[in-house]
């Protein structure tokens, strides 16, 4: 599988078709914050869209978050969704992965901002601290240009999560 990183901004219409297929059709996990999207996506400062070359068809989605954070931090791989459909076909999972990709677009598309310093991304806080290293590594490995470096305390991603829900994280000093 070949992929095509592309920004929201023309593909809005396609975005929103996208969302409209998995709220009709999807039934697996994350699918309470599918809604959310649609009312909320101009909260996000940056999306990325992840095309199959071949088709043109869009297999995967994030953004970065500016909202919730100290000035200048953000998150970046915010909201991934990688199409289920997409996700084992070819070994797209472990091989063809669109994580690096939509990370490496999003770290340049930062580097042309003066205001942003540090970027993270996030792991559900039951992660083992070796997921976010083997993450951390590929991804510095794949993009060519992030240097993220994991983080042994966790963070709060949002004013009401509980101390107990809080992420493991990685940060990319930009």
């Amino acid at each position: 599988m070949n992929l095509t990183i592309k920004d929201l901004k023309g593909n809005e219409e396609l975005f929103f078709e996208y969302l409209d297929k998995l709220e009709k059709n999807y039934k697996g996990k994350n699918l309470d914050w599918l809604p959310y999207l649609r009312r909320d996506w101009e909260k996000y400062i940056f999306w990325t869209l992840c095309f199959e070359s071949d088709t043109d068809e869009l297999v995967a989605f994030s953004c970065i978050q500016d909202h919730f954070f100290e000035p200048g931090v953000v998150r970046i791989l915010t909201r991934t969704w990688f199409d289920p459909d997409s996700r084992f076909g070819h070994g797209a999972l472990w091989r063809h992965t669109p994580v690096a990709p939509m990370a490496k677009a999003q770290i340049e598309w930062l580097g042309t901002r003066d205001f942003y310093t540090k970027a993270i991304f996030t792991l559900e806080h039951f992660r083992d601290h070796r997921v976010l290293e083997h993450l951390a590594n590929k991804i510095n490995k794949r993009t060519g240009i992030t240097r993220f470096t994991p983080k042994k305390d966790l963070i709060k991603t949002h004013p009401w999560q509980e101390e107990q829900e809080y992420q493991r994280y990685a940060e990319h000093i930009l």
